[in-house]
C-alpha cells in the first residue's frame, strides 16, 4: 500500500498508508481517524500519545491485547493533524474494506465522528454511543458496529476516559451470556417485603407499546433475598416499601423516580458514586459493569410493559441497586457518607420543596427587560451591518436567482454561514468545524483584530439574553401559576457546586435578577452571604493578611481596605460605589482563582462596566499578590497535592479527580491546576450553603430559589419577612458552623456574613 496514491496526501506524509497494528487474527477491529506525527515517523497505527491512552483505557476495560487490531480510517497524516476530508475518506476506503474482509472481525468499534462516517455513514456519534449499528454494505461484510470517542477527544477532555472504558466493555460483554434474573409478581395484600437493613426499588415509565409514558408503570423492589415486579397496581408495595425497612435506596431515585412516586429515597447510590468519582458514567449499568463485572443488560430497555423481558430488566435494576449500596458505602467510607447526611440530602430536599412552590417571574418586570433588550438589539444589529458596509463588502453577495426574479439576501449577523463568509472575503483564515464549514464561534472571534468581530460579538451577547432568557421566562410569566420551577442537581458539576434546568434560574443575567419577585402584597426575602468565597477561600488558604483582619474586626470590608492601598488613599475617602472600590472588588473576586491582569480587565467589563488597560489590568494583579501574599504560596500546595494524587481533596472530604495527569500538555495541565483551586473553595462553600438550606426546610422557612450563595424566601407579607431574618440568619451562620465543627471537625477563622435584601411590589395581597 505503500505506492497508494488515491488522495493528496501521499505528497506530504513520511508513511503513505500507515499499517495496522495488532494480530492478523484479531476478533476486534479498532478503527480511528488518521495516523498522527508519531505514527507517521513510526509507521504503525496508534504508537503516539492517543495510542498509549487507548492501550490503557482497552486494559481497563479488560481486553486482551492479541485479540485487537488497531487501524485508522484514513491512512496517512493529514497536514498540520486536521481533521481528514470526506473526500480523502472516500479514497482510503478501499484499504479499510480489504482489511475487514482478511480480518473478518466480530465486531467493530469505530473511534471518533471519522471513522464512524466511514463504518456506517452521515450520523452523529453523541446519538449512536453504545449502540449497535450496521457496517456499510459496501464492505459486503456483516458485522456489528459501535462508537465511542477517539483517545484524542479524551486528551483534550480527560473526564471523558471513563465514558470510553465503559463503552468498551459493553463491547467486550456483547457475546457474553447474560445471567437470569429471578423476580416474583407482586401479589397485592399477600406479598410481603422482609425487613431487611436496606430495600431497593426502581420504576420504569414503559407502556404496553415499548415506549415512554408520562405516569410510572411498573414497581420493582428487591429486599435482599427476593425480588417483586409489579404492574400498575403497586400502592400496596409502595406503601410496604416505605414502611417496610430503616432504609429505602433507589439509582437516581432523588431526581426520577422519588419524584414519579412520591417515595423519599434515604440514598441514592448514583450520588453515592459521584462521590467515589465524578468523572465515571454514573449510570447503572456502568457501575454495575464495572464494580461487578456484570453483562450490560441495557439492550432489553423499551421492552413492551407486561412483558417478561421488562419484568427482568426493571427486576435487574433493583437488585442490583440493592447490592451497589453496601458497596458504595464501604467504598466511598464514613466522611463521604457524612457529606450526603448532613450537606447534599438536606439540600435536595429543601430544594425539591422550592422547586415545588416555585419563584414568581414577574410580567412587567420581563416586559421592561424586553423592550430595553430590543431596543440594544437592533442598536447592535445597525452597528454590525455598518462595520459591514464599512468594509467594503458586496451588499448583493448573498442573493438568490430565482426562476422570475432576484431575491436580495442581505447580510444576517445569525447566520454563520454570512459571518464566516465575510471573515474569509476580508482575508482571515478560520478554522473548520467537524462538518467543514467555517468556525465562527466566540473563542475564534474573540481573537479577530477587526472592527467587524467586535460588533458581532456585542450583538450576539444581547441576541443571546434575549432568545436564553427574556423569551423563555416570558412565556413562563404568562402561563401556569406564572412560577419558574427549576430542577435542582447537587451532583452535575465538577465542584460540587448545585446547578438548575428547565429553566435554569441560576445563570441570569446580572440586569435580569430582578425579574424574580413575589407576587403583589407578598414579599420576596434574599439572604446572600456576603463575599463567601472570597472569605472561606482566604480561611482555606491560610492568608494571613485576610484572616487577620476579620479576626480583629468581623465587619473588616477587604475592598475598601484594598481600594485604599491601591490608590494610596485613606479608607474613609472610599465610598461604596466608587470606582475605586469597584475596581478593587473586581481585584478581589477575579484574582481568587489564580486570575491574572486579563481576567481583572474582563471581570470589570463584564461586571462593572469599567475599562482599564492591559497595563493597569496588570498593575492591579501585582499589587493585589503584594497584598494578599499568602495565595501564591496556597497555589502551589493544591498544585503539588494534585500532581502526587491526581486529585484534590476539599475540606468536608469530597475530592476533585483530573485523571492521568501525564497525558495534559502545559495548557491543559495549568487549567486542572486552575480547577483544582476552584474546587477546594467552591467545594466547601456549596457545602456550607447545602447545610443552611436543609436548616432553612426543617424550620419549615419558605425557600423558593437558591443560587449558590444566596438563598430567596417567599413570605406573605413585609412583616413575616423581618420576623425571619433572626431564624434565617441561624439556620445560614450558626448552623453550618455548628455542623462543619461537630461532624467534620473543621473550625473557619473567618466568619461568615449574611446580607438582606427585600423585594415587595405593590398592590393587593395574592395567595401564595
Amino acid at each position: 500500500m505503500s505506492g497508494c496514491v488515491a488522495c493528496p496526501l501521499h505528497e506530504s506524509a513520511l508513511t503513505v498508508c500507515v499499517a495496522a497494528r495488532g494480530p492478523d487474527d484479531a476478533k476486534v477491529l479498532i478503527v480511528g481517524q488518521n495516523p498522527g506525527k508519531e505514527e507517521d515517523l513510526d509507521g504503525r497505527a496508534f504508537v503516539g500519545k492517543s495510542g498509549r491512552l487507548l492501550d490503557a483505557m482497552l486494559a481497563d476495560a479488560g481486553y486482551d491485547p492479541t485479540q485487537v487490531r488497531l487501524t485508522n480510517a484514513v491512512r496517512c497524516v493529514t497536514p498540520d493533524n486536521r481533521v481528514p476530508f470526506p473526500s480523502e475518506s472516500a479514497a482510503c476506503s478501499h484499504h479499510l474494506k480489504a482489511e475487514i474482509l482478511a480480518l473478518k472481525p466480530d465486531v467493530i468499534i469505530a473511534m471518533g465522528e471519522v471513522a464512524l462516517k466511514a463504518l456506517v455513514g452521515p450520523i452523529a456519534l453523541a446519538r449512536v454511543r453504545g449502540q449497535a449499528l450496521p457496517l456499510k454494505a459496501a464492505f459486503e461484510y456483516e458485522c456489528e458496529v459501535f462508537a465511542t470517542w477517539h483517545p484524542a477527544f479524551v486528551l483534550r477532555r480527560p473526564m471523558a476516559r471513563s465514558t470510553v472504558v465503559s463503552d468498551l466493555r459493553r463491547v467486550r460483554d456483547r457475546f457474553k451470556a447474560q445471567t437470569k434474573q429471578a423476580w416474583k409478581p407482586w401479589v397485592p395484600g399477600a406479598s410481603r417485603l422482609s425487613k431487611r437493613e436496606h430495600l431497593a426499588y426502581d420504576i420504569e415509565t414503559y407502556g404496553a407499546d415499548g415506549k415512554i409514558t408520562p405516569e410510572t408503570t411498573q414497581v420493582a423492589v428487591c429486599d435482599g433475598v427476593q425480588t417483586f415486579v409489579s404492574i400498575r397496581h403497586f400502592d400496596d408495595m409502595l406503601d410496604q416499601l416505605t414502611y417496610g425497612a430503616p432504609l429505602i435506596v433507589g439509582h437516581n431515585a432523588w431526581k426520577f423516580d422519588d419524584i414519579k412516586t412520591g417515595v423519599v429515597s434515604d440514598y441514592d447510590t448514583m450520588v453515592m458514586a459521584y462521590l467515589d468519582d465524578e468523572t465515571q458514567p454514573l449510570g447503572l449499568e456502568s457501575l454495575c459493569v464495572k464494580y461487578f463485572g456484570v453483562r450490560g443488560w441495557k439492550e432489553d430497555a423499551g421492552a413492551p410493559l407486561g412483558s417478561p423481558v421488562l419484568a427482568a430488566y426493571n427486576a435487574r435494576d433493583a437488585a442490583l441497586t440493592h447490592r451497589l449500596f453496601p458497596f458504595l458505602r464501604d467504598k466511598i467510607g464514613e466522611r463521604s457518607m457524612k457529606i450526603i447526611d448532613h450537606c447534599i440530602r438536606p439540600a435536595h430536599r429543601a430544594l425539591t420543596a422550592a422547586s415545588e412552590r416555585g419563584v414568581w417571574i414577574d410580567p412587567d418586570a420581563v416586559e421592561q427587560a424586553r423592550v430595553e433588550t430590543q431596543k440594544l438589539l437592533d442598536e447592535r444589529h445597525a452597528a454590525v451591518l455598518r462595520e459591514v458596509e464599512r468594509c467594503g463588502f458586496p451588499p448583493h453577495y448573498f442573493d438568490k436567482e430565482l426562476k422570475t426574479k432576484v431575491k436580495h439576501v442581505p447580510f444576517n449577523p445569525n447566520s454563520n454561514d454570512h459571518v464566516g463568509t465575510l471573515l474569509t472575503w476580508l482575508g482571515f483564515k478560520l478554522g473548520t468545524t467537524k462538518e467543514g464549514d467555517p468556525k465562527v464561534d466566540k473563542e475564534t472571534l474573540v481573537y479577530i483584530d477587526h472592527p467587524f468581530a467586535v460588533a458581532e460579538l456585542a450583538y450576539r451577547e444581547v441576541a443571546k439574553r434575549m432568545s436564553t432568557y427574556i423569551i423563555p421566562y416570558a412565556k413562563i410569566a404568562a402561563t401556569g401559576d406564572g412560577r419558574a420551577h427549576p430542577t435542582f442537581k447537587l451532583t452535575a458539576t465538577d465542584t460540587g457546586r448545585s446547578a438548575a434546568s428547565a429553566p435554569n434560574t441560576q445563570n441570569l443575567d446580572r440586569s435580569l435578577k430582578k425579574i424574580k419577585n413575589a407576587p403583589p402584597g407578598s414579599a420576596l426575602l434574599s439572604a446572600d452571604y456576603s463575599s463567601v468565597e472570597f472569605r472561606m477561600g482566604a480561611f482555606i488558604a491560610n492568608e494571613p493578611t485576610i484572616v487577620n483582619n476579620y479576626t480583629a474586626n468581623h465587619e473588616w470590608d477587604p475592598h475598601t481596605w484594598f481600594a485604599a492601598r491601591l490608590y494610596g488613599m485613606p479608607e474613609l475617602e472610599i465610598t461604596k460605589d466608587s470606582e475605586e472600590r469597584q475596581e478593587a472588588k473586581s481585584a478581589n473576586f477575579s484574582q481568587l482563582y489564580m486570575g491574572n491582569g486579563a481576567t481583572i480587565r474582563d471581570y470589570l467589563a463584564r461586571e462593572m462596566g469599567m475599562f482599564v488597560s492591559e497595563t493597569r489590568g496588570q498593575e492591579i494583579h501585582n499589587a493585589w499578590h503584594a497584598a494578599f501574599p499568602g495565595w501564591s504560596a496556597w497555589y502551589d500546595r493544591v498544585k503539588d497535592e494534585m500532581l502526587a494524587n491526581g486529585y484534590v481533596e476539599g475540606l468536608t472530604g469530597q475530592r476533585r479527580h483530573f485523571g492521568d495527569l501525564s497525558l495534559l500538555n502545559r495548557v491543559q495541565l495549568l487549567e486542572a491546576w486552575r480547577q483544582a483551586v476552584n474546587f477546594k473553595v467552591q467545594n466547601f462553600c456549596a457545602h456550607i450553603a447545602f447545610i443552611a438550606l436543609g436548616a432553612c426546610h426543617a424550620h419549615g422557612l419558605p425557600v423558593v430559589d437558591f443560587v449558590h450563595d444566596d438563598i430567596k424566601f417567599e413570605f406573605a407579607s413585609l412583616e413575616q419577612a423581618e420576623q425571619a431574618k433572626p431564624l434565617i440568619q441561624k439556620c445560614m451562620v450558626d448552623e453550618p458552623l455548628r455542623v462543619l465543627c461537630d461532624v467534620f471537625g473543621v473550625e473557619p477563622t473567618v466568619p461568615l456574613g449574611i446580607e438582606f435584601s427585600l423585594q415587595q411590589l405593590p398592590g393587593r395581597k395574592q395567595a401564595v
